[in-house]
């Protein structure tokens, strides 16, 4: 079972997810017990992302409190990253976090989820196992293949893992995504790492109600202010509407 621990920052939450303690910023509108949003990052981000801070606070702006924390071996929290990088560890991650905020005494116990590239991954198998109200991805893969190349590209695995990491990385959706509903789906046409085919599949197999989003020229990191923008207005807006039904 999970514990958390606030600094004297009421922001900053620490909670452990296996033997690691994870770092964390909850952000909370003046609404006494909010629904929060649940953030996970992508493969080589932390909780710091452009998009998560700019979520956080454009959700505050309606009442809906937000949770942005770092995996396992990224930002603040603890482990190495190269050694302690795999699917399955990030997801224990995300559903001890989700587990944390439900139990806490200043936030109500229903929760959504935000996931940007293998963050989007994550959060959809976390949403194909435990109830959430909505889920919102961007840039998400929906299978093992392009992350472990940009795991080999990066040659961040100097010192190999134990268990090689093909293994460790290797997971498909395709067959949780049915399980799935109140998902909108967010990809830019010209992704260069993440093939826009996977927000296709992605859609076409998560059930009613969803929506699918494609950013035309947008790129994996979405750079374009516009999409920017664009993005935050409709998340919040689907982040609404799925805590009101």
């Amino acid at each position: 079972m999970t514990n958390a621990n606030p600094c004297p920052d009421n922001s900053i939450l620490y909670f452990f997810s296996d033997k690691f303690r994870l770092t964390g910023n909850l952000h909370l509108p003046e609404e006494t017990n909010p629904p929060v949003v649940i953030g996970s990052h992508g493969l080589f981000a932390n909780r710091h992302s452009p998009k998560q801070i700019a979520l956080a606070r454009l959700c505050i702006s309606v009442g809906i409190g937000y949770f942005r924390f770092d995996h396992r071996g990224c930002g603040d929290s603890q482990g190495d990253f190269a050694q302690k990088l795999s699917f399955a560890g990030r997801c224990r991650d995300l559903l001890n976090a989700c587990d944390i905020i439900q139990n806490r005494n200043d936030t109500g116990n229903r929760i959504a989820l935000f996931g940007s590239s293998l963050g989007g991954a994550v959060a959809l198998f976390a949403a194909s196992v435990i109830n959430v109200e909505s889920v919102i991805t961007f840039a998400a893969p929906l299978n093992s293949k392009c992350v472990l190349e940009a795991v080999k590209k990066s040659n961040c695995l100097k010192k190999p893992a134990s268990t090689p990491i093909v293994q460790l990385m290797d997971y498909d959706l395709y067959n949780r995504l049915p399980k799935i509903c109140n998902v909108l789906i967010i990809h830019g046409e010209a992704d260069e790492i993440v093939p826009v085919s996977h927000a296709q599949i992605i859609f076409d197999r998560v059930s009613s109600p969803k929506e699918i989003r494609i950013q035309q020229q947008g790129d994996h990191r979405m750079n374009d202010p516009s999409h920017q923008e664009a993005f935050g207005r409709l998340c919040v807006q689907w982040f609404q509407k799925g805590f009101k039904t």
